[in-house]
């Protein structure tokens, strides 16, 4: 079975996003599985021609970049020549899986299967601002465009297959759900031989660490968190390992700076995931704020961490976080919510407890289950179209 993922941006070569670790893993697991799988993305600086690389066993084909600077024009472009690289450079694919990019060549009568995964359709549902209308404009139909014509559509929750089934006219029986998940085996590696100790960071005994790993922008919700560590320090000894970096981050600063609270936090930006994962490991609680997302790859890893969770109450984190089981949901931008459930979780001596869970929990999103049933659906889709 020969396998092409679409996909603009990739790991490691463009972004660190959910989108691209997503693909690279997915990537991964099927050639340790004897699936060859290819990887077409777009070139990240202004390109002409066709390039290629291996990067840990994956092949990874550029396509020409006109336009890497405007992100509609890149788009156009970028469809253009995965519908062209398909037809004419190689062919010989048994399925295509991919999101935006496949927006023309799914036009075409004479295709191999496609499997579209709308990444980002939350944006379409809680981005309705009206900076991001003009975005919105060219994106929504696009996504219905592309899914209406699939021969399969995956998305990683059930919360977006039950909003494809019941708002658009896309068939439902087409629609299945592939989660995202997580390298439990990489993720027990990296933390078998520990690196960084809690002294390392100047972390005492007695101090609560709370975790947060995201990109610095508005809608992550890393603000409520800052806030919520202002009324926790009134009680406990809190501290904040914060990590990432985004267009936020300088006003993140003059909050924290506001609440006087830059003993209380350590921040790292780009780090490598071996790293992260040994933060994890020392820190107590994972919190993710955010304000609506799909399945943050972030609250997996803390689970396979054995990190208990607190995250908001949205479509996508409710199906991974079990309130009361391996941590708490709470109300989006809500500081004192925040706060509340770290101070619960402390009193009642859960915090080990639901670590212990979230391990369990978190056994379902391992890749290695994950790739099986992606390669049934594969098997089953090119049966068909056979």
């Amino acid at each position: 079975m020969k396998v092409a993922f679409v996909t603009r941006s990739s790991f490691p070569f463009h972004r660190y996003g959910g989108m691209e670790r997503y693909f690279y893993h997915l990537a991964k697991f099927l050639g340790e599985n004897g699936i060859n799988v290819s990887v077409i993305t777009a070139s990240a600086r202004l390109s002409t021609r066709v390039t290629r690389r291996i990067f840990r066993g994956i092949k990874y084909i550029f396509l020409p970049s006109l336009f890497p600077f405007n992100d509609a024009a890149q788009l156009f472009s970028f469809s253009f020549n995965v519908m062209k690289y398909l037809t004419k450079k190689d062919p010989s694919f048994d399925i295509i899986h991919g999101g935006l990019g496949v927006g023309l060549y799914v036009m075409l009568r004479q295709r191999k299967p496609v499997i579209a995964h709308p990444f980002g359709l939350e944006i379409v549902r809680y981005n309705w601002s009206l900076r991001g209308f003009p975005k919105l404009m060219i994106a929504y139909p696009l996504i219905m465009h592309i899914l209406k014509r699939a021969d399969r559509v995956s998305v990683e929750m059930a919360f977006l297959k039950k909003v494809l089934s019941e708002t658009t006219s896309v068939d439902p029986k087409k629609i299945f759900i592939l989660p995202d998940g997580v390298d439990l085996d990489e993720i027990e590696a990296a933390l078998s031989n520990q690196m960084i100790s809690r002294e390392d960071l100047g972390l005492n005994d007695a101090d609560i660490v709370l975790i947060n790993v995201n990109r610095l922008e508005r809608y992550k919700g890393v603000e409520y968190l800052i806030r919520s560590l202002k009324i926790l320090n009134a009680e406990l000894l809190v501290k904040l390992l914060l990590i990432g970096a985004g267009s936020q981050e300088a006003g993140i600063r003059r909050i924290i700076a506001k609440l006087g609270l830059q003993d209380k936090i350590i921040h790292f930006k780009n780090i490598p995931y071996r790293m992260l994962y040994q933060l994890l490991s020392i820190a107590d609680i994972s919190v993710t704020p955010t304000l609506g997302e799909g399945i943050p790859i972030v609250v997996l890893e803390a689970m396979a961490c054995g990190k208990p969770v607190v995250a908001s109450k949205v479509p996508g984190i409710i199906e991974v976080v079990k309130h009361g089981v391996n941590g708490f949901l709470v109300r989006p931008a809500d500081s004192r919510a925040i706060a509340d459930a770290i101070l619960k979780m402390y009193d009642k001596g859960l915090i080990s407890k639901m670590g212990q869970r979230s391990k369990e929990l978190v056994k379902a999103y391992d890749w290695n289950v994950i790739v099986r049933k992606v390669m049934k659906i594969y098997e089953n889709v090119i049966n068909e179209d056979g």
